[in-house]
């Protein structure tokens, strides 16, 4: 469940977070907020590795990407007691403007500054250093 829901879930839940698969584009672009596809087949086996892991009946959110909505659809089909998807706009991917589908290399480290600075951010800066 999300913050915010008022449902009443206590502390003993638990919290999975799954990323889409790999996008069609080729490695190393800027994708944040475009609706760019996963990969199907790749979609597939994700939520089959996957699918053992939530316990009967949970619930699904998902942002309103079309990768991220393929993999929680996926899911829900391959165990159809979890309860069918929910897409929640607060998780929706940062938009990264005008660098949206760039190549990341192609993105100056000044650009980054404007971004809101947070985990993710520095996650993103640090494995885009790495390539």
């Amino acid at each position: 469940m999300l913050p915010g829901h008022g449902n009443g879930v206590g502390l003993g839940m638990k919290l999975w977070l799954l990323r889409h698969a790999p996008v069609l584009l080729a490695p190393g672009f800027c994708y944040g907020v475009s609706d760019v596809a996963a990969d199907a087949m790749a979609t597939q086996r994700v939520a089959m590795d996957f699918s053992s892991h939530p316990a009967e009946g949970s619930l699904l959110y998902t942002s309103p990407s079309l990768r991220a909505k393929q993999l929680a659809q996926v899911l829900h089909s391959k165990r159809h007691d979890l309860q069918e998807p929910v897409v929640d706009q607060r998780l929706c991917e940062m938009d990264f403007g005008c660098w949206e589908m760039h190549p990341w290399e192609k993105i100056p480290r000044t650009a980054m500054l404007g971004w809101p600075i947070s985990r993710i951010t520095v996650l993103v800066a640090k494995r885009v250093r790495k390539r």
